[in-house]
């Protein structure tokens, strides 16, 4: 956005209420020489070291000619929502009976210029909600994905664990085990049983994992769709469950 020059000379002679209002070394002189400071840099291009003097003299004494200066240079570094915000507040500070008129001045050109950066700042919303909802789709597939995962890892070591059970009692009715001590002919189905174990165990610990990391991004993507939510996920022998707990 580009502004005339002479659209901000005036507002330098009355910065923070004129030298009649202001006594040297009083917080109203400081601030002001530093919103000069600050504009001179505006004007020079130099928008980020602008907005450093003119904070400090917003600090230093508050006037809404240096929180204008302030909207101009935020919009001049991209800051467009920062900027409309500024710019609100000019519009919108009541001010006191006797203002100096550039005061009134600041809060006409703010209105213009807010108006002006309207279109800047929808598009920055629209661009801010389209990445929002770009991580919420990430947020679901991860989280369906997850929990097929882990449905898929709980179901595996279901059936690994009852092929172990199977094959233990398999053991068991031939005889070929008796007080812990196994025949040699059956050392390979002890083998057998004792890896589905295994492979059951671990099935449920992946599982378990996956579901509660799935669980977790479901419950993201529906917190941002609802408000918050909680998710408790967990895979055991006997099954697997999903517990999401939402607020709207």
């Amino acid at each position: 956005m580009k502004w005339s020059v002479f659209s901000i000379l005036p507002l330098l002679v009355t910065m923070v209420g004129g030298p009649s209002f202001a006594q040297p070394g009083s917080p109203k002189d400081s601030a002001r020489v530093m919103a000069e400071r600050g504009q001179s840099l505006l004007q020079a291009g130099k928008p980020a070291e602008a907005l450093v003097e003119l904070r400090r003299a917003e600090a230093t004494f508050h006037a809404p000619t240096i929180v204008f200066l302030i909207a101009r240079a935020n919009v001049e570094i991209g800051a467009v929502d920062q900027a409309y915000a500024d710019y609100t507040r000019v519009i919108e500070e009541k001010l006191p009976a006797g203002a100096p008129p550039e005061w009134r001045e600041a809060q006409r050109l703010a209105w213009e210029e807010r108006a002006a950066l309207a279109p800047k700042v929808r598009a920055s919303t629209i661009a801010r909600a389209g990445s929002t909802e770009d991580r919420g789709i990430e947020w679901l597939a991860g989280g369906l994905v997850g929990i097929g995962v882990g449905l898929a890892g709980v179901g595996f070591g279901i059936g690994e664990g009852i092929d172990a059970m199977n094959r233990k009692a398999d053991i068991e009715d031939a005889g070929a085990c008796r007080d812990g001590m196994c025949l040699p002919s059956a050392k390979s189905d002890v083998d057998d049983a004792t890896l589905a174990a295994h492979l059951s165990t671990a099935g449920f610990v992946v599982g378990g994992v996956a579901l509660a990391a799935g669980g977790t991004l479901l419950g993201v993507y529906l917190a941002g769709q609802s408000g918050s939510a909680r998710v408790r996920a967990a895979g055991g022998p006997f099954g697997a469950h999903i517990t999401l707990e939402l607020t709207f």
